[in-house]
């Protein structure tokens, strides 16, 4: 059972990006079709997409960096491995 939980836990935490990675996806898709056409005039369309890059790079890159270095923590803390 010792194996089994970090490797549960790990397919928990990927399933979590892909869904936070969905919502984010779909809410600046959302946003961005219901914005006003003054918004599309005085915002260059590069910067719409370096924000929205950027904004999904942090969920599907940092996100997962960061759960990777609080995971053995947490792991050790609950008796199921870790360092």
């Amino acid at each position: 059972i010792k194996d089994v939980s970090p490797l549960l836990l790990r397919v928990s935490f990927a399933l979590g990006y892909i869904r936070a990675s969905t919502r984010i996806h779909d809410w600046l898709t959302r946003a961005i079709f219901r914005a006003p056409m003054s918004f599309f005039d005085t915002t260059p369309t590069g910067r719409i997409v370096n924000r929205c890059g950027k904004d999904l790079e942090v969920v599907d890159d940092q996100l997962p960096a960061a759960f990777d270095q609080v995971s053995p923590v947490g792991l050790s803390g609950a008796g199921m491995g870790g360092p």
